[in-house]
């Protein structure tokens, strides 16, 4: 299990990304976060 720190830091960092990078992120994200959750 990833550290909450690591996931939180993992996900912000995505977000950022996305909003650079529109929709590409989108596909990626749900499958990591079923993984992780």
């Amino acid at each position: 299990m990833l550290n909450p720190v690591r996931l939180y830091h993992i996900y912000t960092t995505h977000k950022k990304e996305m909003n650079k990078s529109g929709k590409q992120g989108e596909k990626i994200w749900p499958r990591r976060s079923q993984l992780q959750y």
